[in-house]
């Protein structure tokens, strides 16, 4: 499930800077397979505080492995599923208000990265994975917030002295 949205954004950054619409294509239909794959970690999940941890694979560092964990639960899938649900939402919202912005591409391949960043953060089982998943989305973050900083101030009144 983690792995959609990260493959979704390589695609969408993948296409031609004009290529706007077949990049709304690709971040509309990631979030719709991401929010089809956390639907489904929610229906195998096992019921009633069980806990699924899978090994990622260990992490070697000479003497030193470290495991990487995802874990999930019925609490970590329901909200996988709304994590899955708002992105999509936000896919669906930025291409309707980036209409006219000629970098919508990055702006939704940013998405679905912070999407993939915050499912890690969600179904991390130690702390490596979270504190990857909570860079990263610290990264994304600062790039969706400063998207328009190149967009004019509004005109209001001017004070003068």
């Amino acid at each position: 499930m983690i792995g959609l949205p990260v493959i979704f954004a390589i695609l969408i950054w993948a296409l031609p800077a004009k290529a706007l619409g077949r990049s709304a294509v690709l971040a509309v239909l990631g979030g719709v397979l991401t929010l089809i794959a956390a639907l489904w970690q929610l229906l195998l999940v096992p019921t009633e505080g069980a806990m699924v941890a899978q090994t990622v694979g260990p992490l070697a560092f000479g003497d030193l492995e470290i495991a990487l964990l995802l874990s999930t639960s019925n609490v970590f899938a329901i909200t996988g599923l709304v994590v899955a649900l708002i992105a999509l939402v936000v896919q669906v919202f930025a291409r309707w208000y980036l209409w006219f912005d000629p970098r919508y591409r990055q702006f939704a391949a940013t998405v679905s990265l912070f999407t993939a960043a915050m499912l890690l953060v969600v179904n991390s089982g130690d702390a490596v994975l979270t504190l990857v998943g909570w860079e990263v989305m610290g990264w994304c973050s600062y790039l969706l917030i400063g998207h328009l900083s190149a967009k004019p101030a509004p005109a209001g009144p001017r004070l003068r002295l």
